[in-house]
């Protein structure tokens, strides 16, 4: 309709640079963070495992902050935990969105790909789960966060993945590089396939194995 001028048009086009603002007191506990490079690479299925391990020595609440495609209440069979801290064993806690404060060692979030989350500026320890790719290298060299640990969903193991991660390694000499030997997103793999989830260890929420249906 012609009421806004070009400039006007311009300046609401412009991306948003500021920096969302996140209030949340650990109040002395570790905060721990999972995110992804990308969509897909199992960063729910790695937090889960994580906040279930040390939950065997620690309290732990889990928080899924992945705005997109919040997962862990799905993965372990919980409903409507938004807002509220789910028990799921004497150590373990579930939430899904900003935790309400409780006392507990550690927070473990599961951020999804959001490698911007304001959250991750004051993380105690970071992992960033990725898969390997021609264009992982030159993600890595740009991204602002500094993570403690990388862990490479490294389920194909083709020779070009192999030469990505030796560039991986070189760039990154003092990054520590955990290499995960099977696909972590095995329950998606599982579900695609007709395939069965058996659990393994009867005290284990997400360790598992596949076994195929004939």
């Amino acid at each position: 309709d012609k009421s806004m001028t070009t400039n006007e048009i311009s300046e609401l086009l412009q991306p948003n640079t500021q920096k969302p603002q996140l209030t949340f007191n650990a109040d002395g506990a570790e905060v721990i963070c999972f995110v992804g490079l990308s969509g897909g690479v199992g960063t729910t299925t790695l937090a889960i495992n994580y906040a279930f391990e040390k939950s065997q020595v620690s309290t732990v609440l889990l928080a899924d902050l992945d705005g997109n495609n919040p997962d862990v209440a799905r993965a372990l069979g919980l409903h409507r935990i938004e807002g509220r801290n789910e028990k799921i064993s004497k150590s373990l806690f579930a939430s899904q969105g900003i935790p309400a404060p409780m006392q507990c060692d550690k927070y473990v979030f599961d951020l999804g790909s959001n490698i911007h989350h304001p959250l991750l500026e004051n993380a105690d320890e970071i992992y960033l789960v990725t898969k390997v790719g021609f264009n992982t290298l030159a993600r890595l060299q740009e991204l602002d966060l500094a993570p403690v640990t990388l862990v490479i969903n490294f389920a194909d193991r083709t020779k070009a993945q192999i030469k990505w991660l030796s560039q991986i390694e070189e760039a990154f000499p003092r990054l520590n590089i955990l290499r995960v030997p099977f696909d972590a997103k095995a329950f998606e793999s599982a579900a695609e396939s007709k395939s069965a989830l058996i659990e393994i260890a009867a005290n284990s929420l997400a360790r598992k194995s596949i076994a195929t249906l004939g």
